[in-house]
C-alpha cells in the first residue's frame, strides 16, 4: 500500500512537473510570438541578425560638435540612434545643423543617417534635403555623404539644387559648405530666373 502511495506520488510530481515545462515552453513561445506589444512578429533568421547588429541605443539624442579652434560646428539630433558593434552609429531622422559664425547657417535632415566611427563622416540617406539660410537655397537628393571635419558635401546621385532664382538639376555634386562653393559633376541642368 505505501508502495502504491509512492508511485502515485511521483506519477502526480511528473505530471506536475511535465506540465509545468510545458506551461512554461507555451509562455516562451507566446512572448517569442506576439512580442511585448502583443503583435505578432516574425521569428525569422534576419530579424536575429537585425537585433544583433547593434549592441546599444539612445531615444532623442543631440550633440554638438567642435571644430580644433574650439567653435561650434555642429549641432545635432535624431529620433534615435543605434551604436553598431563596429563602432558606427545609425541614426534615425537626423538633424545636423551647421554653424558659421556662431550662427545656424543651414540644415542637414534625412530618414537615415549612418555616422562614422570616429565621428567624422555622416553618410545620409532617403529624402534627403539640405537648407541653406544664409542664401536660401536647398539641396534635394537621394543620398550623400557629409564630411564633418572639411564642412564638405558629397553625393554621385541625382540632385536638385534650388535657389530664389534658379534651379539647377545634375548627377552628382561636390560643395564645400565653409566658402560657399558647389561644383556639379555630370548631366547638368538650369534654369534662372531674373529677379
Amino acid at each position: 500500500m505505501r508502495r502504491d502511495r509512492r508511485q502515485k506520488k511521483r506519477q502526480i510530481r511528473n505530471l506536475s512537473l511535465f506540465a509545468g515545462l510545458i506551461g512554461l515552453g507555451a509562455l516562451i513561445l507566446s512572448f517569442i510570438e506576439y512580442g511585448e506589444s502583443g503583435k505578432i512578429v516574425m521569428g525569422g533568421r534576419e530579424d536575429l541578425q537585425a537585433l544583433r547588429r547593434f549592441d546599444s541605443y539612445l531615444l532623442e539624442p543631440e550633440g554638438t560638435t567642435f571644430r580644433s579652434d574650439g567653435s561650434i560646428a555642429y549641432r545635432w539630433q535624431a529620433e534615435r540612434a543605434n551604436r553598431q558593434h563596429n563602432g558606427e552609429i545609425l541614426l534615425l531622422s537626423p538633424i545636423y545643423h551647421g554653424i558659421k559664425n556662431n550662427t545656424q547657417a543651414w540644415t542637414a535632415t534625412a530618414r537615415r543617417g549612418m555616422l562614422a566611427a570616429d565621428g567624422q563622416q555622416l553618410d545620409l540617406e532617403q529624402d534627403v534635403l539640405v537648407k541653406d539660410f544664409i542664401h536660401e537655397a536647398k539641396i534635394i537628393t537621394t543620398a550623400l555623404t557629409l564630411d564633418i571635419r572639411n564642412s564638405t558635401i558629397d553625393t554621385r546621385a541625382p540632385v536638385r539644387f534650388t535657389s530664389p532664382n534658379a534651379t539647377t538639376t545634375a548627377t552628382g555634386m561636390h560643395a564645400a559648405m565653409q566658402s560657399e562653393q558647389v561644383v556639379f559633376l555630370a548631366d547638368v541642368r538650369g534654369v534662372y530666373d531674373k529677379p
